[in-house]
């Protein structure tokens, strides 16, 4: 391949690129007007997810963040309603759960009848943190209680180790004779007393 190829075809590559850089980086190549700016603009708006309404009195009314913070959003995202509508913006099932919620408290209803009507309608798990009545009192204290069990235990056993370690072997000279001798015969016994005889003097 001569250089004048390689020259004629990245010269083509060259023209190719210039002509269609300008399409892609500006998009419609319409200028800014005078006073706007190209910044936060997206390319593709749907990529965002849906357009969300506009914020209401009602969206940072606490009474309200402290009334969706008990309640799971259903999602699967295991977030409250007020997490999840505050940290995802493609979610569908926050704007109708809250579009209800700021219903039903303009319609006089108590916080504790709402949630009632979310338990009632969907079981325990709709709720942030079980309640603490009945059997799931034992969802707050078993896990402490199986913890510090344990605990107590391997507290106790490694104390008892350290104790018995600790505690001197007391044999009394009859006995360590009796286990040494009792494998020897009576001339190899006797051999032994004697060495033993002497260490002693």
């Amino acid at each position: 391949m001569s250089s004048v190829d390689l020259v004629s075809r990245r010269s083509v590559l060259k023209s190719a690129m210039a002509a269609f850089l300008p399409v892609t980086v500006i998009g419609s190549g319409q200028e800014p007007q005078q006073g706007e700016s190209e910044v936060g603009s997206l390319m593709a708006p749907r990529m965002a997810g849906p357009g969300l309404e506009r914020t209401t009195d009602w969206d940072n009314d606490p009474y309200l963040i402290d009334l969706e913070g008990k309640l799971r959003c259903m999602c699967g995202c295991n977030q409250s309603v007020y997490q999840c509508r505050t940290t995802d913006f493609t979610c569908p099932l926050w704007p109708v759960t809250h579009r209800r919620i700021i219903g039903m408290v303009e319609g006089g209803m108590e916080a504790q009848e709402i949630v009632d009507l979310f338990i009632a309608e969907s079981g325990e798990e709709v709720l942030m943190a079980p309640t603490t009545e009945g059997f799931n009192l034992a969802a707050y204290f078993l896990p402490g209680f199986v913890v510090a069990s344990a605990g107590s235990a391997l507290v106790w056993t490694l104390a008892r180790k350290q104790k018995l370690a600790a505690m001197p072997v007391e044999v009394s000279a009859d006995l360590a004779n009796q286990g040494h001798l009792s494998s020897l015969n009576a001339e190899d016994e006797d051999a032994l007393k004697r060495e033993m005889a002497k260490l002693d003097l």
